[in-house]
């Protein structure tokens, strides 16, 4: 994985509400900037931060969005790091701690920017895959799926119930489109949330082989901005969905691999030397 900064590759254009704002306003503010949470900002320090997974499981607890403060939902403490830190380090804290974002911060705590699974992954070379895994490979295999007439409301518990992403609407056997928390958060936000999932689907869905390797599918995810690339097998079918914390959690094995190895060779020079 490329040894970089984050600094390199992080946004300073930073998304964000104060604790006492209503959850309605970040809903739209996110809907608004096209962006997957807003960090919620005291005194210039990060208090806490609310995504679209959030978003997700709090409409499924049936919470007011008109009346309800950040305060009393958002995710606290924020995991924070430096701008100075490796790239593959950032990855690696994302993977530990199951998060798809990462806030950054001054010396003083402030905050100066926020780095995504999805800057990590544009930014990828091909010397960043050290093995050379074919989405088969890492693709999960449990589709959930549901048909172009059910509700968002039932896209909304298929995704609390089984902890996604993404449903796949499917007709036929074949996949006609998808629902992501984005889409979701974008119906709240518009009012669209007791449409059927026809309404705000992406579609058409796309596909992929599942002899693609990894480097291919992240340039396919990245040039048709995806957080999922669905994999068919050759008739079609779909058979998996790749996930960005699917590439994510990989390269993060590949580079553990690789220090291993340079330790090795480092201790077997010693040796050597001797």
């Amino acid at each position: 994985m490329d040894l970089g900064k984050i600094s390199s590759i992080m946004s300073r254009d930073v998304i964000s509400l104060e604790p006492k704002e209503i959850l309605m306003s970040a809903v739209e503010k996110m809907n608004f900037n096209n962006v997957s949470c807003v960090v919620v900002v005291e005194d210039k320090k990060p208090a806490g931060i609310l995504t679209e997974r959030d978003i997700i499981q709090i409409i499924g607890h049936n919470i007011n969005l008109n009346v309800t403060r950040l305060v009393s939902v958002m995710k606290s403490p924020v995991i924070a790091i430096s701008e100075e830190i490796d790239i593959p380090e950032a990855a690696n804290l994302m993977v530990i701690n199951g998060l798809r974002r990462l806030v950054v911060v001054d010396g003083e705590h402030n905050i100066i920017g926020i780095v995504t699974q999805t800057d990590i992954i544009k930014n990828l070379s091909i010397d960043s895959f050290i093995s050379f895994k074919k989405a088969e490979q890492i693709m999960k295999r449990k589709i959930i799926s549901l048909g172009r007439k059910d509700t968002v409301s039932e896209a909304v518990e298929l995704m609390i119930k089984n902890h996604i992403s993404c449903v796949l609407v499917i007709e036929d056997d074949k996949p006609v489109g998808i629902i992501t928390e984005r889409d979701i958060t974008k119906s709240i936000a518009e009012n669209n949330i007791l449409n059927n999932v026809e309404v705000i689907m992406n579609s058409p869905v796309f596909t992929a082989d599942k002899d693609i390797n990894l480097y291919d599918a992240t340039k396919l995810m990245e040039k048709n901005k995806l957080r999922s690339l669905v994999i068919v097998d050759s008739e079609g079918n779909v058979i998996g969905i790749v996930t960005k914390s699917d590439i994510i959690k990989n390269l993060r094995a590949d580079y553990v691999e690789l220090l291993k190895n340079m330790l090795k060779e480092k201790s077997r020079a010693l040796i050597e030397s001797e």
